[in-house]
């Protein structure tokens, strides 16, 4: 479980997207034109995340990965050259097809490796925002070198990739009745009640990380403050992974709370009260996402179709995060 957990946290770096924000804009690009991209990237992610759903529960999910990660590597370095609105176009929709291999597929090698253990979601949420938090601190130290920092992140990409070749690959069972979507295990733990409920809860907290870069781009003057922001937002979103997730009610308020105060502070212009709403979002971000995979994928096993479950979460969390990113960057 360590190597895949290792895995993880190469395959889900992105310093890049420290310098994501400013970068584009030093290059042209404007603040409602990289947010329209980013949804419509979005949304190409919900096909790209079938697709891989779909090949990691039909093949295992090693080939798939490993297929994926090269071209994640490509697209980062199609980014450093990224100066058009339509070359940034083409980078959000070979990144949508490409980025989701990791996720479904992490949680079916996991139930492989450790099926009797409980919390092994909680550990791989904690790791995700290890490595989201690892990510903002080297793209704090690389900030002024964004071309190096593209090509440094293809390079954990692909690093990854060759990690993944000393991975048992985890197949489902040829002919198994609950690889089926009507399987007993998916009616169990896979209601489509709860995938609609906690699909959309995922979706409005993560446009918090999406607000989070384009607040933090107007300080790009002082490294210092810039860097306190991209790991303060790291830090509250581990935390939350951290703390415990059981009293659900909490963060389902503060998830949706953090969505109406959006476009209430944007409104009234109160720059701090952007911030409280972004602090918010992130802190609930970490919880949700482990009150979410342990309430749908919980009772499936390494057999089942755990990444295609996967997708269906994901996938409307996504095109939940792409509306509300449209709807909200009105209001910037």
């Amino acid at each position: 479980m360590r190597k895949l957990l290792l895995v993880k946290l190469f395959l889900c770096a992105n310093p890049y997207l420290i310098v994501f924000f400013p970068m584009l804009q030093a290059n042209g690009l404007s603040s409602s034109e990289i947010l329209s991209a980013i949804s419509i990237g979005t949304i190409v992610m919900i096909a790209g995340d079938g697709m891989t759903s779909y090949f990691v529960d039909k093949f295992g999910p090693k080939r798939p990965v490993i297929a994926a990660s090269f071209i994640q590597a490509l697209t980062i370095l199609l980014l450093s050259v990224c100066s058009t609105y339509e070359l940034l176009i083409l980078f959000e929709i070979l990144m949508g097809l490409s980025f989701p291999a990791i996720y479904g597929a992490d949680s079916k090698w996991l139930k492989m490796l450790a099926p009797s253990d409980n919390n092994r979601e909680k550990l791989n949420q904690n790791i995700f925002w290890v490595s989201q938090l690892v990510s903002a601190v080297l793209g704090c130290l690389l900030l002024h070198f964004p071309v190096f920092l593209c090509i440094f992140n293809a390079l954990l990409y692909m690093i990854g990739a060759f990690l993944c070749l000393k991975l048992e690959d985890a197949a489902p069972r040829s002919g198994s009745a609950r690889y089926s979507m009507q399987s007993h295990s998916f009616k169990l733990t896979g209601s489509w009640k709860s995938i609609f409920i906690y699909g959309f809860l995922m979706g409005s907290v993560a446009i918090s990380s999406w607000f989070l870069q384009a607040e933090s781009s107007k300080y790009t003057h002082s490294l210092y403050l810039f860097s306190f922001l991209q790991i303060a937002g790291s830090v509250l979103s581990l935390t939350g992974s951290l703390i415990k997730a059981n009293i659900q009610k909490i963060w389902i308020g503060l998830a949706l709370s953090s969505i109406l105060l959006y476009p209430v502070f944007g409104l009234s212009g109160w720059s701090y009260g952007i911030w409280l709403a972004i602090g918010i979002g992130l802190l609930a971000r970490g919880a949700i996402g482990v009150l979410s995979r342990n309430k749908v994928l919980g009772a499936l096993d390494s057999s089942g179709p755990v990444a295609t479950i996967n997708f269906f979460l994901g996938g409307w969390a996504k095109v939940v995060q792409a509306l509300l990113l449209l709807g909200l960057s009105s209001f910037k």
